[in-house]
Formats: structure tokens, sequence, C-alpha cells
């Protein structure tokens, strides 16, 4: 059955979005388009663009994310 699959996606996305509007600080725009190009341009990544990215961007944006989680699931564990 697809339907209800598809409603699913829907209500997961629709939540998404929803998280995404309350948190301006998050560069979703910009994660969405380095995921797309690790994906689509895999073997013409720059390895130290990478490393330098995973490096010195990621910390800040754990925190964020994990600000959030804490915000829409206030009983729940954030810890890796």
């Amino acid at each position: 059955m697809i339907f209800p699959s598809l409603e699913k996606r829907r209500a997961c996305l629709s939540y998404i979005a929803n998280i995404a509007n309350q948190a301006h600080r998050v560069p979703w725009r910009k994660i969405s388009d380095a995921r797309n190009f690790i994906q689509h341009e895999y073997f013409s990544l720059d390895l130290d663009i990478v490393w330098q990215t995973i490096s010195y961007e990621f910390a800040p944006l754990r925190a964020q994310i994990e600000e959030i989680l804490k915000t829409e699931f206030p009983g729940g564990t954030t810890s890796a």
C-alpha cells in the first residue's frame, strides 16, 4: 500500500518544516545543499574542505540541534 506510506512521509516532512521554521539560526538550506552535493558529486569532493567543515562547523551545529531536540522532546535524550 503506497498511500499510508505517502501520508507518513508527508506528515514527517510537515513536522520537519515546522521545526525548521522555528529554528532560523540553523543553516538548513546549506545542510541540504551539502548533502545533495556529497551524494551527486562524490568524486569531485575536495577532502580538505570536507575536513574543515567537519572540524570547525559541526560542533556549533550539533549544539543548535541538541537545543532544538531538548525543546521538542523535553523528556527525551539527545546524547549520541
